[in-house]
């Protein structure tokens, strides 16, 4: 663990799992198998996670963490403390790297924490792979040494997905894995299926009975691929998720603010077009109960990305000025041809927009908004 401090907290507690596996060495490819923004991206969840610890419908009581960093050799990975007021590792940086065995164990652990009400959060960013029917597949770092028990070397997130609430009594479950899902010749056609590390198991019964679905979402689906940088960074569907969990996936509940799966389980594909010009098609592993609630915010912010049709509007324009109507002085005021897309953030509570386009000396264009998305798409046309 990077974090703990379970024996210092009283009542529901969240404990989380955060796995990041970017190293290769058995998989040959004419392209190089190596993410480093799978480690990258792990990092800034749990970085996440410590800076809001204490905002969560549950505070956050631990943090598992596994990584296999491609810029690391086996043995050496690593992530500076988060908070070294509650860092269990005693002076080290050093993480068990993303092998089937060290993340089976990592999983067994995280639910081992989880008492009746507690809530469980997961993510994993890897490559992903999926059968013939079945989806979701996160691939550990041995993938391959042994080609005849491939399936031995991926975590079944579906599986997980599913029984995780009827197996621990967790009042919540929430798991978001940055993959792809892509159809694998080597294993679509396994007999039996590919049934994966699968750390909990639930009868149906247990299932049926249970009132709790997990919260699960893909940053593809499946048959797809998953997308972010080519040399480090954090990956597509994590940026928007993490803005999103921080700023705008939030509904009103009892005069304050929260994310709510809900609102993080229909936003986030949008939400990434906005904040960046992403492209993601996410895809849940199990229908949510759409009031769970997993964080406070005070602010909350909205994206906003404002473009024009033809480009050339925004492109040609002497000057483009924007503000909201609440307040006459501008928040964004920019010279022409800098770019054809102005992203910039907003508070949520600002319901009303104005754009306004200097044209040449007497040609002046004036566009109002009304606001009433969690991430705003704005396009001008004359």
């Amino acid at each position: 663990m990077v974090f703990e401090r379970t024996r210092s907290l009283s009542g529901r507690k969240m404990h989380a799992l955060v796995v990041g596996v970017g190293r290769f060495p058995s998989i040959k490819s004419s392209k190089d198998p190596n993410r480093e923004t799978c480690a990258d991206s792990a990092k800034e969840v749990v970085s996440f996670l410590t800076r809001q610890k204490d905002h969560f419908d549950a505070p956050l009581a631990s943090i598992g963490c596994i990584l296999s960093d491609p810029r690391k050799a086996p043995g050496e990975d690593a992530i500076d403390s988060p908070d070294p007021s509650h860092d269990p590792r005693q002076g080290t940086n050093f993480v068990d790297s993303g092998t089937a065995k060290n993340i089976e164990q990592a999983c067994l652990d995280w639910i081992d924490r989880c008492e009746k009400n507690d809530v469980l959060f997961l993510y994993c960013c890897s490559h992903g792979v999926a059968g013939r029917d079945e989806r979701a597949f996160v691939v550990t770092e041995d993938y391959n040494t042994h080609k005849n028990r491939r399936s031995a070397y991926l975590l079944n997130i579906e599986s997980l997905a599913r029984c995780l609430p009827a197996a621990t009594k967790a009042s919540s479950v929430w798991i978001f894995l940055d993959a792809c899902q892509e159809i694998l010749d080597e294993i679509k056609d396994i007999s039996g299926g590919v049934s994966g590390i699968q750390p909990v198991e639930a009868n149906i019964q247990e299932i049926v009975r249970c009132d709790v679905r997990s919260v699960s979402l893909v940053s593809s689906r499946h048959g797809r691929t998953a997308h972010g940088p080519t040399s480090g960074g954090v990956a597509y569907f994590t940026e928007a998720l993490l803005f999103g969990l921080e700023n705008c996936c939030v509904e009103q509940v009892d005069g304050h603010w929260f994310v709510t799966s809900l609102k993080v389980d229909n936003t986030l594909s949008r939400l990434s077009r906005a904040l960046n010009g992403n492209n993601i098609s996410t895809e849940r592993l199990s229908s949510p109960d759409p009031d769970h609630k997993l964080l406070r915010l005070d602010e909350p912010r909205i994206p906003v990305a404002v473009s024009s049709l033809p480009e050339s509007l925004l492109d040609n324009a002497n000057s483009v000025e924007i503000r909201v109507r609440s307040n006459s002085a501008s928040i964004l005021q920019r010279a022409p041809g800098q770019t054809s897309t102005w992203r910039f953030q907003l508070p949520l509570t600002e319901r009303q927009l104005e754009v306004a386009l200097t044209l040449g000396p007497n040609q002046h264009l004036v566009w109002q908004f009304d606001l009433d998305t969690p991430s705003v798409l704005l396009r001008l046309s004359k």
